[in-house]
């Protein structure tokens, strides 16, 4: 069942991966936005209702976000590609990762929690909703990567860990964290995490190798004049892609261009055209 759930036979293509968890990121961005227009507006009309949880105004110097990431770092004292999505948005606790993240058909956004929050948050003219809902998303992270690692900070939270608590104490409490996943049918590790100071969530996909080692993915090559990564190719491939605009010669050119040093095995994958193909674009 867990083969199926995270397989090409219901995603179509690993590089959707990808939109899972760039869809997870931006709904936990737009939670915690409107977690704080909730607090405004309970404040601003003296309502007797309470928050269901903690929020976090944005500090001066940040803005809502979602990064994308890639190239090659260390890892164990080896050199390993990877993609890595980072948000600022809400977090998680212990339990969220182990009720939520990691389990089949399991999603925040159908929880009853999440509804009575919803219904809060409506009857104070907030609209709350989530692309991603339907619980399966997450294992699609191992179509890509052989090893997953998730650093993350719930709003509210203390730097650090608690003591003398119990396992099950901790759960609940708000603490940064990192969990290693050690494929889709290994150990999920939990650790106190001290390097996280502001709320949001961390993932690293450390890409699968073959049998000898190498690479199963090629990242496209920088432009050749700049020697940067050129946003403007992936533009003109994304404007091919959806209302084929752009002559097919460029488009051959740019292909032939990301596909520069590919070896034996290998397949093209460029991050950003993947995240922009399958996000929605307003978000």
């Amino acid at each position: 069942v867990t083969e199926l759930l995270m397989g090409e036979s219901l995603y179509g293509k690993p590089e959707m991966a990808l939109r899972e968890i760039v869809q997870n990121a931006l709904d936990a961005v737009h939670l915690r936005d409107q977690r704080n227009q909730l607090a405004t507006a309970l404040r601003r009309t003296a309502s007797k209702e309470k928050p269901r949880h903690p929020h976090q105004h944005w500090e001066p110097d940040e803005s809502p976000h979602v990064r994308v990431s890639w190239g090659v770092k260390d890892r164990e004292g080896k050199p390993r590609q990877f993609i890595e999505v980072e948000d600022n948005g809400t977090g998680m606790t212990i339990a969220a990762m182990k009720s939520f993240l990691t389990r089949v058909g399991k999603s925040y956004y159908k929880s009853d929690d999440f509804l009575a929050e919803q219904a809060l948050m409506r009857r104070h003219g907030i609209l709350c909703t989530a692309i991603s809902q339907f619980g399966i998303g997450f294992l699609s992270v191992f179509m890509l990567a052989d090893h997953v690692t998730v650093v993350t900070r719930p709003c509210g939270a203390s730097d650090s860990a608690p003591e003398n608590k119990s396992p099950a104490e901790m759960e609940g409490l708000r603490f940064p964290v990192r969990a290693e996943i050690d494929g889709p049918h290994g150990m999920l590790c939990i650790y106190p995490e001290a390097g996280q100071s502001r709320p949001g969530t961390r993932i690293t996909l450390w890409l699968k190798t073959g049998k000898n080692g190498q690479p199963l993915f090629h990242f496209p090559a920088p432009d050749e004049k700049s020697g940067h990564w050129d946003p403007q190719r992936v533009i003109r491939k994304l404007r091919q892609e959806f209302y084929g605009t752009v002559r097919g010669e460029v488009v051959k050119e740019d292909k032939a261009a990301d596909a520069r040093g590919l070896k034996e095995g290998q397949k093209v994958l460029d991050p950003a055209f993947e995240t922009g193909r399958f996000i929605e674009f307003e978000r």
